[in-house]
Order: structure tokens, then sequence, then C-alpha cells
């Protein structure tokens, strides 16, 4: 081949490869369970003392929790230093992953999301919990929602809710925990399948 028509042959080649549109990976599909619904009630008053609230969840199938979503009230305010959100078996509570949401990161009310910087591995068989910890209380609340059961969507079901406070201990030195009237505390664990 002339060397004149072999590097306009090489030329075109390269322009051509340039053009090929390339396609970018899909995002992996994801659960959670409360979706865009919102809470009865988003601002517990009664209660201003600081306190961990839980959604425990089960799994269908392996995959990973890469996030922990949970809903804010208007008056739902900060205390001092970072919130935080945890993941982990329920019946290992010094396991699983933690991440704090920064003041810049948080909006002013509705949903917020803390992606975790290194994503828990679940597994079916286990009860998990997604927490977060609201220092000054006033979290979100609506009475009864588990009471006719577990709710799934998808491969994540929702088997129930807690609290625990931070600084309140009861006669034995344990921290005051519980549930109340079968409420969601408004937590959803954000699960993405294996594979």
């Amino acid at each position: 081949m002339p060397r004149k028509r072999m590097i306009l042959t090489l030329a075109v080649a390269a322009i051509a490869a340039l053009a090929t549109p390339t396609t970018a990976a899909a995002d992996p599909v994801s659960y959670d369970i409360w979706g865009d619904a919102t809470p009865d009630h988003s601002v517990a008053t009664f209660d201003t003392d600081a306190v961990s609230l839980s959604t425990e969840f089960t799994v269908s199938e392996p995959g990973t929790i890469t996030a922990v979503r949970f809903y804010k009230g208007e008056g739902n305010e900060r205390a001092d230093g970072d919130r935080w959100v945890l993941v982990g078996p329920t019946d290992q509570p010094s396991l699983g992953a933690s991440e704090p949401l920064a003041p810049a990161d948080e909006t002013d009310s509705g949903w917020q999301t803390v992606t975790l910087s290194y994503p828990w591995a679940v597994v079916p068989g286990v009860v998990y919990h997604a927490t977060y910890t609201a220092f000054g209380g006033t979290y979100a609340y609506t009475y009864d929602v588990f009471a006719g059961g577990p709710i799934t969507s998808g491969p994540i079901t929702a088997v129930g809710s807690s609290y625990r406070y931070v600084y309140r201990y009861d006669e034995n030195g344990e921290q005051l925990h519980g549930s109340w009237r079968d409420s969601s505390y408004w937590v959803d664990p954000v699960f993405v399948p294996a594979g």
C-alpha cells in the first residue's frame, strides 16, 4: 500500500474510533423501604434527649447496604457535631459501618441520604439495623406502621423499629431502649443486590 494511502487509512480509522459512542455502565439497581413516603409526625416535640432511631430489616438475597436515609422534620435541629448513621447486625451492635452527615450536606427538612464510604455486606437469615442518631431528639415517627407485621419492598423487609437513648439509663446501667406502638422512626437502608 502506498505510504500516503496508508497514512490516510490510519487517520480515518482513528477518527472513526473517536466518534464511536461508548456505553456507560448502568447504575446498580437499589431498593429502599420507605421511598418518598412521609411521616404523620415529623417532629417529636415531647422528646428532646439524644436518641438513636433504627429500622430492623432482613434481605432475601445477598448484597450490600450502600447508604442510610432518614426523614428530618423542620424542627429536628442538629446538636453540635455531625449526625451519624450506622448499619450492622442487630445481635452484634459493635459491628457495622458508620458514616457522618456533615452540616453542609444536610437540608432543612425531608429525606436525608448518607452514602457509606464502605458499604456493608448483608445476607439472608440475619436481622440488621439501619440507625441514625438525633442528638437533639425531635425525630420523625408514625404510630402503628408495623401493627400488621413486617413490610416488604422487593428483596428487603422491615421487621420493626426501635429507639435507644444515648445518655439515659435504667437502674441496671443499661441504655434505655425499646419500641412504642409499632412505630416507624423513618430510617431507611439502601440495598444493592449482589451481581
